[in-house]
């Protein structure tokens, strides 16, 4: 009878794991979809910081529309705005280096901020390389021309971890 009873407890409390455990980890995605009017789904997730200093704070996440995926790139300017210009070129932990095609880049107003958004296209042949490493650096242009290279100092399995979400 003892035996009936621990057994029991215990297949309730792993049907309380394996019910809570994919919630947890999907929780931890920031994800949401996104059913536009066109009939075009989009799934989502939210820009997590990958570096910053006192002039600025730049952000990515991955998109994905049911066909392709995109790299998200967001940067938040202390004082007046540039726009992105051209590519993204990242380095991985693995030393290899991708640039990705800029879709569209412009300045958004998002919570009363003015915002530097780019869409960069994610080619097929990319895929292992952002799901299995970390970033490393990253480089785009702004408006006056200059190539910046960050390094990624936060979150550096951050397109890796939203891929398992979407």
């Amino acid at each position: 009878m003892i035996i009936n009873s621990r057994l029991l407890n215990l297949k309730i409390i792993l049907t309380i794991v394996f019910l809570t455990v994919p919630l947890t980890v999907y929780s931890n995605c920031n994800c949401e979809t996104i059913n536009r009017d066109d009939g075009v789904t989009i799934k989502v997730c939210e820009p997590k910081p990958i570096f910053g200093d006192e002039s600025l704070e730049v952000a990515i996440s991955i998109l994905n529309d049911g066909l392709n995926y995109y790299v998200s790139s967001n940067i938040k300017f202390e004082r007046s705005p540039q726009k992105i210009m051209g590519n993204m070129i990242v380095r991985f932990s693995n030393n290899e280096m991708i640039t990705f095609t800029v879709i569209d880049s412009q300045i958004a107003l998002i919570d009363g901020r003015e915002i530097a958004q780019s869409i960069y296209y994610v080619e097929e042949f990319v895929m292992n390389t952002l799901k299995e490493e970390d970033l490393s650096t990253i480089s785009f242009r702004l408006e006056d021309q200059v190539l910046r290279t960050y390094e990624v100092l936060d979150n550096k399995g951050v397109l890796k971890e939203q891929l398992k979400c979407i």
